[in-house]
C-alpha cells in the first residue's frame, strides 16, 4: 500500500536538552501561488500526455437522509447531538457536551460529517505507542467498517492509500528527529466521477486510526455528483506548458521550489474540489513527482478549463 510522509515539525515540549516533536502529515494543507522564479520540469518517458478534448461537468447534490446518518453515528460513538442554526442559516448537528474530548458534527451546506477524539493516549510521546498501531491492512478494514456501518461508503468511494503520522525526539533547537515512531495512520478514500478521480480537500474521505485501532478522527461526505453537461478543456500538452509557466496552479505541496528541478513521473486528467464547501468539481490535470535535489514530493494541479 502507498505510504507517504510529508513533514512539518512542531516543538511541543523540551526535556533534558531534547525536544519532543510531532511530525504531522500535511497533505491536506492548501497553498496558492504563481511562480516568479520558475522551477524547471522534466517529464518522465512513462508519462503519456493524452488527447482528451471534452469532459463531463458535475454538480454536488446533498443527500436528504442526514438525520438518519447523524443518529447512526451518534449511537455508534455514544455521543448525544443536537441541531442548531449558524449565522449563515445552515443546519448544523453537533455534540451537546462541549467539554467532551470527542466531537461529532454534520454541516448541511457541505454534506460533510466530522469526528474528532482529542483524548491523549497514555503512551503519548512514547515509542511504545507505535507497537499498538494496527497494520495497514487492519486500518483499512477498520475504516471501511465505520464508513459502511453508517452508510458513508457509497457514491463511487474507493480506497486510495495509507499515510503515517510520526512523532519523535530531536536535540534541543533542532527539528531533525533522532528517534521517531508512528503514532497514527490515516486511511484515504477517493471518489471517482465516471472513472475519473476527484482530488483536492473537497474530494477526500479520511479515517485516522490510533493506538489499539481506536478511531481518532474522520471526515466523510454525504453527497452525490450529477453530470450537468460537457465542456471543452485544454490539451494535456497545453496544461503542461501552463505548469512550466507557473499559470493556473491550484495546489502544490512544497512552497520552497523556485529555481529547482522537478521530475514529473505521474500525470493525468482529474476533477478537483478546493474545499469541502465547493460543489462544482474543476476539470484539472495533475502533475506529481519529486524534487531532484531532495526527493521531496511535488504535486501541482492545472485548471483545464478553457
Amino acid at each position: 500500500m502507498g505510504k507517504m510522509k510529508l513533514i512539518s515539525i512542531i516543538a511541543v515540549l523540551i526535556i533534558f536538552g531534547f525536544s519532543i516533536i510531532q511530525i504531522a502529515n500535511k497533505d491536506d494543507e492548501k497553498k496558492e501561488s504563481t511562480l516568479d522564479d520558475k522551477p524547471s520540469f522534466k517529464l518522465s518517458s512513462n508519462v503519456v500526455l493524452n488527447k482528451q478534448n471534452t469532459v463531463l461537468t458535475y454538480d454536488a447534490i446533498l443527500n436528504k437522509d442526514d438525520f438518519q446518518k447523524m443518529d447512526s453515528l451518534s449511537i455508534h460513538f455514544n455521543i448525544p447531538t443536537e441541531k442548531r442554526i449558524d449565522e449563515d442559516n445552515n443546519n448544523i448537528y453537533s455534540t451537546i457536551n462541549k467539554t467532551s474530548h470527542r466531537k461529532i458534527e454534520y454541516i448541511s451546506n457541505s454534506g460533510y460529517y466530522l469526528y474528532r477524539d482529542t483524548e491523549k493516549s497514555g503512551l503519548a510521546f512514547s515509542s511504545k505507542i507505535g507497537e499498538t498501531i494496527p497494520t495497514d491492512t487492519e486500518c483499512v478494514s477498520i475504516a471501511n467498517d465505520i464508513l459502511t456501518a453508517n452508510g458513508l461508503m457509497g457514491n463511487g468511494l474507493e480506497f486510495s492509500e495509507v499515510k503515517y503520522n510520526f512523532e519523535g525526539f530531536a536535540e534541543k533547537g533542532s527539528d531533525i528527529p533522532i528517534e521517531e515512531w508512528i503514532y497514527s495512520k490515516k486511511v484515504y478514500f477517493t471518489t471517482n466521477l465516471n472513472g475519473i478521480k476527484l482530488e483536492g480537500a473537497g474530494g477526500k474521505t479520511t479515517v485516522t486510526i490510533g493506538e489499539n485501532g481506536k478511531i481518532k478522527s474522520f471526515m466523510a461526505a454525504n453527497r452525490e455528483f450529477e453530470s450537468n453537461g460537457q465542456m471543452n478543456i485544454l490539451s494535456h500538452d497545453d496544461a503542461f506548458a501552463k505548469l512550466e509557466n507557473g499559470e493556473s496552479i491550484i495546489e502544490y505541496t512544497n512552497t520552497m521550489y523556485n529555481n529547482r528541478e522537478i521530475y514529473i513521473d505521474d500525470s493525468d486528467f482529474c476533477y478537483y474540489l478546493e474545499s469541502i464547501y465547493d460543489s462544482n468539481p474543476i476539470p484539472c490535470y495533475y502533475f506529481k513527482g519529486k524534487f531532484t535535489d531532495s526527493n521531496d514530493d511535488f504535486v501541482g494541479y492545472v485548471d483545464a478549463s478553457k
